[in-house]
């Protein structure tokens, strides 16, 4: 971390009036601590701190990472003990690096296995993967003045091996004629395939605001382009040397469009896209009229009105309960007088 963040995070920490306490210690480690996959495929390793008997208040540092082993898909802030990011977890696939910096309003943090972000790496080869944290990495006390208490960081170690071959597909029969050769893939045809495991239907509104996605890239396909907007229409425009093929996304409320284009030996083929719709906030509140009173005759009927609005997604249907016994009441009829026979008086 700069001298200059340095001061942006101790300047923060005065705004949350942090009372002093006892300097004790902190660490960094990273969970699992040891792993073992295969060459080509994913793996998730989480950066967790631990301060058991001194409140923590911020937390900074480098990941470092082998960039010829390793390469970071994306990283994660879900579940995260920081609430306040002065450095979202950024990487580099070029320079081998992940950096963050973010802070835990007070009382702070204090426990043994706080979760700070994830990251998912792609083994790209085998090999003995080494993920460390560099020097400058800090854990700042509770206690007012920014005491850095962080005296121990543990290195993960991801063990890549080599792919396990495929078994030989079983020979067809030999054929009568030679068959003709397939027709090369056209640009055209390179469309990916992407599926949501958050969000699967994309015609309907979640609130769930992390969005997982993956897709499968076509045969021969050496580059992706990737992006997200809230244009139907948009093109992506990160572009990715190693077509990756899984990314995850915190999205604010509204309807996101998540773009996926590869790249094949022609060319770059056609652009895929995926809708996600997000609602995180709940319809307004509204009350309900009794339009003959709340007090009948036993047997008569109780005649009630409703409606609710929504801004973002609408009302899709209303849930009601009369005596224990529950119903649906679509939104269509949601503001028409719903009759509710009362239960009998005896």
């Amino acid at each position: 971390m700069t001298s200059h963040s340095r001061t942006y995070l101790v300047a923060l920490l005065a705004l949350f009036f942090l009372l002093p306490s006892g300097a004790q210690a902190a660490g960094l480690t990273f969970s699992p601590s040891s792993v073992t996959v295969d060459a080509g495929t994913s793996v998730t390793e989480t950066v967790v701190v631990s301060s058991s008997d001194q409140a923590l208040n911020a937390i900074s540092g480098t990941v470092s990472f082998p960039t010829d082993l390793l390469q970071v898909v994306s990283v994660s802030r879900v579940s995260s003990i920081l609430s306040l990011w002065v450095v979202e977890p950024t990487f580099s696939n070029t320079d081998g690096t992940i950096s963050f910096s973010g802070i835990v309003p007070n009382p702070g943090y204090t426990g043994g296995n706080g979760r700070v972000f994830s990251i998912q790496f792609r083994a790209k080869k085998a090999g003995t993967a080494t993920i460390a944290f560099q020097s400058s990495s800090q854990v700042l006390a509770n206690d007012g003045s920014g005491t850095d208490i962080l005296n121990g960081t543990q290195r993960g170690t991801i063990l890549i091996a080599t792919a396990k071959p495929q078994p030989a597909p079983t020979p067809a029969p030999t054929p009568t004629q030679t068959a003709p050769s397939p027709a090369p893939v056209q640009n055209g045809d390179l469309l990916a395939h992407i599926t949501s495991s958050t969000h699967p239907d994309e015609t309907k509104w979640y609130k769930l605001s992390h969005a997982i996605f993956d897709w499968t890239n076509a045969q021969g396909v050496s580059a992706i382009r990737l992006g997200y907007d809230k244009n139907a229409d948009g093109k992506p425009g990160v572009f990715y040397s190693e077509p990756i093929s899984h990314k995850e996304l915190d999205l604010d409320d509204g309807i996101w469009y998540f773009h996926v284009q590869e790249k094949g030996s022609s060319g770059w083929g056609g652009v895929s896209t995926y809708r996600v719709q997000i609602d995180t906030v709940p319809p307004q509140s509204f009350s309900i009229a009794f339009l003959n009173g709340t007090t009948t005759q036993a047997g008569n009927a109780t005649v009630v009105q409703f409606a609710a609005t929504d801004d973002l997604s609408g009302i899709d249907h209303y849930q009601v309960s009369v005596d224990g016994k529950e119903f649906t009441v679509s939104a269509e009829s949601g503001s028409s007088p719903a009759l509710a026979r009362r239960r009998r008086i005896e």
